[in-house]
């Protein structure tokens, strides 16, 4: 396996260059966690849960390439879905969930495809069905509860350095870097066409509903820098998950950030986390226009 993983970790590849700033992200949010733990007990939960994480992703993977035989299935954008569901779920939450996760992101990933692509961000839909999963559970009384989302990994809130400024801002810049795997991954016109939206939306609403606080340089700095920063660069821009062309990103940007506003002002309440559930809305949305549009193709054609 170890030489098989030599063959796609290529520093020119984007995906790996990806995934390998991603695992750095995960590590700095980790040692967070190590800083701030208020006790041994919570610093050695903390730590097992990245290990359970890693060595369940390794695990499922090699029983995917070997015994399932998916033979062209790239690594690495399995371990970016696992290192995106460890910095989303809480730390707090039982190892065994992060298990029964990373097996729910491979069902996704590998088994909810069509025309062998996936239809649904990995990430996302793994953890949406890992809520589901532990949910029946806790109902049966056989799960102590169910999946906690609180995105705590994106927050780029580090402890370790409240007290020296300037690298605590350099630290939250690190999560524009991923601004740079938009353009990569050729999603510009997704990002701009998003962001113009949802904060125009923000901006109409506070000044609706005369809520001045939200209108602040530092309330946008800090909604860039969290969870919708991430969101937005990280999981709407999923290169097979997400539009190819120009048109089709700007209307899914519109719609994806019409549904974000929707769904964290007027139904935050719902059991999905509302950023996972528009995740799921704009992969929906591509594969229904990647579907009529070689529907219309084959027509033409014929």
């Amino acid at each position: 396996m170890l030489e098989m993983l030599k063959k796609f970790a290529n520093l020119k590849n984007p995906l790996f260059q990806f995934f390998l700033y991603l695992l750095a992200f995960a590590f700095l949010s980790t040692f967070d966690l190590f800083i701030s733990g208020s006790g041994q007990k919570e610093i050695i939960q903390y730590g097992s849960n990245f290990a359970v994480t890693v060595v369940s992703a390794l695990v499922v993977y090699y029983f995917v390439r070997f015994k399932l035989n998916f033979v062209t299935s790239n690594p690495f954008n399995f371990f970016i879905s696992c290192l995106i569901a460890y910095l989303l779920l809480h730390p707090t939450n039982p190892w065994w969930f992060f298990v029964i996760t990373v097996l729910s992101i491979a069902v996704g990933k590998y088994f909810v495809k069509f025309n062998n692509m996936p239809i649904f961000n990995p990430a996302a839909l793994g953890i949406v069905l890992a809520t589901i999963i532990t949910r029946v559970l806790f109902l049966l009384k056989l799960a102590p509860d169910y999946v906690l989302v609180s995105w705590w990994g994106t927050d780029m809130t580090q402890q370790f350095l409240t007290k020296t400024p300037l690298f605590y801002i350099v630290a939250a810049l690190l999560l524009l870097r991923f601004m740079y795997f938009s353009h990569k991954f050729r999603k510009l016109y997704y990002m701009a066409t998003f962001w113009i939206v949802y904060v125009a939306f923000i901006i109409v609403y506070s000044v609706l509903t005369n809520n001045q606080s939200v209108l602040t340089i530092n309330s946008f700095a800090m909604m860039v820098f969290v969870t919708t920063g991430f969101f937005s660069f990280v999981m709407l821009t999923e290169p097979k998950t997400s539009p190819i062309f120009s048109n089709q990103q700007i209307i899914v940007g519109i719609l994806a950030a019409v549904f974000l506003f929707a769904n964290n002002t007027f139904f935050a309440s719902l059991p999905i986390d509302p950023f996972l559930n528009t995740v799921l809305a704009a992969n929906l949305m591509v594969f229904v226009f990647g579907y009529f549009r070689k529907l219309t193709s084959g027509i033409a054609e014929g």
